[in-house]
């Protein structure tokens, strides 16, 4: 299938062609490529001819000669060129391939990462300069063939994945695949203040968490009615970490609401919400 402007390309399988599974010619700002299953092709997913400021994400690419393969895309300067994101890419002969073009010139500046490269003949191919991971602590890709060490436990390589073909690296390889996961939380006291404990019940690490507090009701004189923040590592499996409510500036006296919302890169959402009662500078959970 071979698309030009503003498309959402969503929800297909495409098996057995040998051409592209997806093409995108001379596209910019607005393609999104997502939740496609694509196998047994000769470029699964091909983006070129200048095709900049696109999404590709969430696609199943397995079994192909290129699972995605990026040719002459850059336009202008723009940064970044294309976003590729949560992508598994499996049994291809090249996971990734970028190369430059004779006519069209470079593919730089992509951010790529939380993708799986698994039992690829080779995982990725990059001779122009591109990301390769979201810094840290949202982390790279996952790589079959990484050798690193995780010492301190954190879900993320402490050396770098060389990507052949240039110089370009990994510089945040993930441990694990990079997959959907769940968060659980739950409110408690403390001395005049509450605590929120985040927990990951999933099954992956939680990468990227971010947590968000309103509070509404009450007679407020000074508050900032919601404040946020992210955690600072990411949550292995069945492990957890802990905000309190010290860092909350807040005046005012009466009955309040709690909402407390978290959530990840790779985890949806969740929110649950506890009265309280306001006291001066202090909070009180009933």
């Amino acid at each position: 299938m071979l698309f030009s402007q503003g498309n959402e390309i969503i929800g297909n399988t495409i098996d057995s062609i040998p051409c592209q599974g997806i093409a995108l010619g001379d596209c910019r700002y607005n393609n999104i490529i997502k939740f496609n299953n694509i196998s047994s092709t000769k470029w699964g997913i091909d983006i070129g001819m200048y095709s900049s400021k696109n999404i590709i994400e969430s696609n199943n690419l397995i079994n192909n000669t290129y699972g995605i393969y990026l040719l002459g895309t850059d336009l202008l300067g723009f940064v970044p060129n294309n976003v590729i994101a949560r992508n598994n890419l499996i049994e291809n002969n090249y996971g990734i391939y970028i190369r430059v073009s004779d006519y069209y010139g470079y593919s730089n500046d992509s951010l790529i990462y939380h993708n799986n490269f698994i039992n690829n003949t080779q995982n990725a191919y990059d001779e122009c300069n591109n990301s390769w991971n979201n810094s840290y602590p949202s982390g790279g890709n996952f790589w079959d063939d990484y050798t690193g060490n995780d010492t301190d436990g954190d879900g993320i390589g402490d050396t770098p994945y060389d990507v052949l073909g240039g110089d370009n690296q990994d510089m945040y390889p993930l441990m694990e695949p990079y997959g959907m996961t769940e968060l659980d939380m739950d409110i408690g006291k403390i001395l005049f203040g509450f605590s929120v404990t985040i927990k990951n019940v999933g099954v992956t690490t939680a990468y990227n968490v971010q947590w968000k507090i309103t509070i509404r009701g009450g007679i407020l004189l000074r508050i900032n009615k919601t404040v946020s923040g992210a955690i600072p590592t990411p949550i292995l499996a069945g492990e957890q970490s802990i905000v309190e409510s010290g860092f909350i500036s807040i005046f005012g006296f009466g009955r309040i609401m709690i909402t407390v919302s978290a959530w990840a890169d790779n985890a949806p959402l969740v929110s649950k919400t506890h009265p309280g009662f306001l006291l001066l500078f202090f909070i009180i959970l009933k």
